[in-house]
């Protein structure tokens, strides 16, 4: 085997991740790999989540694999029912690098993507992680967004006192027309589509707040069971009221009712250059959100046979 023969990648295969055969290699390189830190320290996936993630095989498990049946590189991805398939983590073996493997394994992840109905790829990267930002432009995503990565577990947010008087509930897609929002601000997006006008179209779980019966504010929230990870994905607020009472319901709803459905970690990436995220930060801080680094959000829209026989 020639560590530097520069046409080594071309004999690498892509297979769907076994736990058998390739549960401890991931596991060691996972906790050991430092791109992996949201935070001073790497946290992994756990043992059980990678089992419970491979138990869903729906193609958003890589592995990478050489001639001498090694594994020389990974990726885990989770393809929520938004319709939103996220990159989560990318790894390729020191010594197997700039071989184009990691080419080879992002090019699997929007194939199986795109087969399976997924519209939007996404990625986080460390701002300082060039070589995966050369990548994902190479692969044609946005430039990207910086973004400040907040963490919570459910059960742990910090409920303080809960006397708003907004009425919060988990709704339906169909039960507000876009009329009634279409006029709202926008304090989180989770895409630069819908940065003008509020959208709930990629929305997996909604939560709604009421005052008087009228709907003066929206979060929507993307979960992923076997990872038991969820992330706030889009807020939008009546630009008549006070919007750091009216976000607070909603996330402290929302958390009851992700640690209801056994969610034990959870997400929000506000864009750091968005003005109106200072607040929504200085929510999340009291609310007892960890702040850990900031990363770069990048994106890219899947393109379907239709879209391929146009260009």
């Amino acid at each position: 085997m020639s560590e530097t023969n520069p046409n080594h990648g071309n004999s690498v295969t892509i297979e769907n991740f076994c736990t058998e055969k390739h549960l401890a290699y991931i596991m060691q390189a996972g906790q050991n790999t430092q791109e992996f830190a949201t935070g001073d320290e790497i946290i992994f996936w756990s043992g059980e989540a990678l089992k419970n993630w491979a138990a869903e095989k729906d193609g958003s498990m890589l592995v990478a694999i050489n001639q001498d049946m090694e594994i020389v590189g990974f990726l885990l991805a989770i393809f929520d029912e938004g319709r939103t398939a996220t990159l989560e983590n990318i790894h390729v073996r020191e010594s197997f690098r700039k071989q184009g493997i990691a080419s080879k394994l992002l090019n699997e992840f929007e194939n199986r993507a795109a087969r399976v109905g997924m519209k939007k790829l996404r990625s986080f990267c460390h701002t300082t992680n060039t070589a995966m930002s050369n990548l994902l432009i190479r692969h044609h995503y946005s430039e990207g967004i910086l973004t400040q990565w907040y963490v919570s577990q459910p059960s742990l947010v910090n409920c303080g006192s809960e006397e708003s008087g907004f009425q919060i509930r988990k709704i339906n897609i169909g039960d507000v027309d876009q009329i009634t929002y279409a006029n709202f601000s926008s304090i989180l997006i989770s895409d630069l589509d819908h940065q003008d006008t509020p959208s709930l179209d990629l929305a997996q779980i909604i939560h709604g707040a009421f005052l008087n019966g009228s709907l003066v504010g929206l979060m929507t929230a993307s979960a992923h069971k076997p990872t038991s990870k969820a992330t706030i994905e889009r807020i939008f607020i009546d630009r008549s009221k006070e919007a750091s009472t009216v976000i607070k319901s909603l996330i402290l709803s929302s958390a009851k009712y992700l640690a209801m459905q056994d969610i034990s970690c959870v997400t929000i990436h506000p864009f750091t250059e968005k003005n109106v995220s200072l607040d929504l930060m200085a929510l999340l801080d009291a609310l007892g959100f960890k702040k850990r680094r900031v990363f770069v959000m990048n994106l890219k829209s899947v393109k379907t046979s239709n879209d391929k026989e146009k260009s």
